[in-house]
Formats: C-alpha cells, sequence, structure tokens
C-alpha cells in the first residue's frame, strides 16, 4: 500500500506543478511582442508574417521568437510543421527551415522561382529549366525545359518540345509517390 501512496505523491505533485505553470504563464500575443512593424497578419497556426521598410519577416506570436528578420522580399510557407518557408531575397527565391535556437537552408537564394506541390515537394526554376527538389535538399529530377507534377500520376517532363511521362517506379518518382500517399492518409 506504500508504493501506491507514494506512487500518487509524485503524480500529485507533478499535477501541482503543472497547474502552477499553466496559472504563471501568459502567452504573448502579437501587439505584446514588441517587435516594431509597419504591417502583419497573423495567422490560426500563431505565425505572424510582418513587413518593415518594405522587407518581411515572421515571427512566432506565442514565444515572441523571431524566425526570419524583416530583410525578405516574400515569404510563404513551404511546410508549416516543420517551420520551412520559401523566401525570396535579392530577386532570388531559396528555402529555409527554422529551428530551435538553428536556421537551415534548404535550398540556396539561386533560382528564378519556387513553387510548392505538396507539404515535400517543390517545383525550381533556375535559367528557364525546371526540377523538382524534396524537404530534405535531394534533387528529384534533372533540369528540365519544363516540368508538371500531377498528384496520382507522376511527373510529366518536356525537353525539346518532347513530352515524357516519367515512370512510376522509376526511384525518383517511386520517392515521390510514396510521400504524396503519406500526404494523402489521413491522421
Amino acid at each position: 500500500m506504500e508504493y501506491i501512496n507514494e506512487k500518487y505523491k509524485n503524480l500529485r505533485t507533478s499535477l501541482i506543478f503543472v497547474t502552477l505553470l499553466f496559472f504563471l504563464y501568459k502567452p504573448a500575443f502579437a501587439d505584446e511582442c514588441n517587435i516594431k512593424f509597419d504591417k502583419q497578419y497573423c495567422d490560426k497556426y500563431g505565425y505572424c508574417f510582418f513587413e518593415k521598410d518594405g522587407k518581411k519577416g515572421v515571427y512566432h506570436k506565442n514565444s515572441c521568437s523571431i524566425l526570419a528578420d524583416a530583410e525578405y522580399e516574400s515569404i510563404e510557407y513551404f511546410h508549416l510543421f516543420n517551420k520551412s518557408f520559401i523566401m525570396k531575397k535579392d530577386n532570388k527565391y531559396g528555402v529555409k527551415q527554422y529551428l530551435p535556437m538553428e536556421e537551415i537552408l534548404i535550398l540556396p537564394f539561386e533560382y528564378d522561382s519556387v513553387k510548392r506541390y505538396s507539404n515535400f515537394l517543390l517545383k525550381v526554376e533556375k535559367n528557364g529549366k525546371f526540377a523538382i527538389y524534396d524537404a530534405e535538399k535531394n534533387e528529384l529530377t534533372k533540369f528540365y525545359d519544363d516540368i508538371e507534377y500531377v498528384k496520382d500520376d507522376g511527373i510529366y517532363i518536356t525537353q525539346n518540345g518532347k513530352r515524357k511521362h516519367l515512370k512510376p517506379f522509376s526511384s525518383a518518382l517511386h520517392k515521390l509517390k510514396i510521400m504524396t500517399l503519406f500526404l494523402a492518409t489521413p491522421i
């Protein structure tokens, strides 16, 4: 019986601690973060996209932590839950991921455009040619005149005026198919 009492004693202590944290912790809101900006838009996930002197940045309103300073021409989500953003700087696009205490450059700022196909896939343009990359910096296709990704059908490439369908189980496309199925599966 003593074991059970000791077990409940530890549980009670934990509950008291969590309750104290709940009442002592006060989440910050956008106007409480003391971040100076000209305009802002906060989404339902707590990310605030702000503009200062014509440049854009992003911060998280609950922690008041600035993910990206106002030094970008544009910022948009690439993958919301791993805090990755497509950004434009000096007229070139790149992708950055923001982790606690770490900023990871997924794609360098050398692309003419970067478009999001899904939470894990990007279509990039460089010198008028296109390729597909994933969220782990892997080039899934070479650069072609054009690339079209069709969710349930795969990739169509155009090179020298000829359109070609990549086979569904080529290594790159197989990886795309697995990621697409993963994303389409309800949680």
